[in-house]
């Protein structure tokens, strides 16, 4: 699909809101592509994606699903096969051990778009610049705080991306 494509599809089935928070997603996605050798079309098309499932598909089966997932099969309804996007678009919210460098971006994109405002997002932003592994164990931590306050825990899937992101940061040191 083209840009203008996403753009008009992302307008049409995302609340105002959420449309603009997904601009700023493919705006900093693309940055990050940029920086870190990714493919700029692709972080930006799986930026586009990222967050459609919160508005399509809502039958019962579909909420037992993530909004991830959900956007993540609505990609494949329309055509996308590509297994880098379709990483990015299902892991944005909460990683795993063995992404890729696009689904990295598109996750740590998400958690420091421009309009993100709270306590270590600046910090979280410089970071992104010289180190996404990084910047990716910081927005865990602060999701793992900002979830203690409500009396949840990360999912296992995080928890395990965590730990390995820290094996690997002590065998870079």
């Amino acid at each position: 699909m083209k840009e203008k494509e996403l753009r008009l599809l992302s307008k049409r089935i995302l609340s105002r809101e959420r449309y603009l928070h997904t601009l700023r997603v493919v705006a900093l996605s693309k940055e990050l592509a940029l920086r870190y050798g990714a493919d700029v079309q692709k972080a930006k098309m799986a930026a586009y994606f990222h967050d459609l499932g919160y508005f399509i598909g809502r039958s019962k089966r579909d909420r037992t699903l993530s909004h991830a997932r959900l956007s993540e099969n609505y990609a494949r309804k329309l055509g996308i096969t590509d297994s880098e996007v379709l990483e990015a678009i299902r892991l944005h919210t909460t990683g795993q051990r063995g992404m890729g460098t696009l689904a990295k971006i598109v996750y740590v994109a998400d958690a420091t778009e421009a309009g993100r405002n709270y306590p270590g997002v600046e910090q979280i932003r410089k970071e992104s610049r010289r180190s996404l592994d990084r910047a990716i164990l910081m927005i865990i931590k602060r999701t793992r705080e900002h979830l203690h306050t409500k009396k949840k825990r990360l999912s296992r899937k995080t928890v395990q991306f965590e730990k390995k992101l820290m094996k690997r940061q002590k065998e870079a040191h």
